[in-house]
């Protein structure tokens, strides 16, 4: 049986316009400061990214917390909880990655955003994640349930995703 917890394992998250020009600093996680060597390491470890709530995994420089896991390209890719229950009642523990782009998106323009997702095969599924854009900083829009009130740009509901075998493109 499945457990009630989501782990992501996400990877390449680029925003393109203008002939395919990726706007996402460090897309594919491969630029660090330090290798990881334990859990929990991602806001500390990976260039242009930060977390919020907790610390997402960062694997790579042969750095792997679960055996099973494995990049879909490159060496580097990142591992997080989109729901956990905790002890809290009516509190659920998520963690959110936020990545900067290197261009303000324009008013009227076409952009095309993909990532790639895959649950963590031992106690993972996935219904619904979302890509959404900000102007400010996420931590000034956290409400104290952890779920965030925006709008998604972009988002994966098209039933719950079990698929362990590869990651699959979410995409719009």
């Amino acid at each position: 049986m499945r457990s009630l917890f989501a782990l992501l394992v996400l990877l390449l998250i680029s925003l393109y316009i203008r002939a395919q020009e990726n706007l996402v600093l460090n897309p594919g996680f491969e630029e660090y400061d330090d290798c990881p060597n334990d859990g929990g390491q991602f806001a500390f470890t990976v260039s242009e990214w930060t977390t919020y709530f907790a610390n997402p995994e960062y694997m790579n420089c042969d750095y792997q917390r679960f055996e099973t896991e494995f990049p879909r390209t490159g060496n580097g890719y990142a591992g997080a909880y989109l729901y956990f229950p905790t002890a809290t009642p009516n509190y659920y523990f998520r963690e959110y990655l936020h990545g900067r782009l290197s261009d303000a998106l324009e008013k009227d323009s076409v952009y095309y955003a993909e990532f790639y997702v895959r649950p963590f095969e031992l106690s993972g599924f996935i219904d619904r994640i979302e890509l959404a854009f900000s102007q400010s900083p996420l931590d000034s829009l956290m409400p104290t349930n952890g779920v965030l009130d925006v709008t998604p740009s972009v988002a994966y509901q098209d039933g719950i995703l079990f698929e362990t075998d590869d990651y699959v493109k979410v995409s719009g």
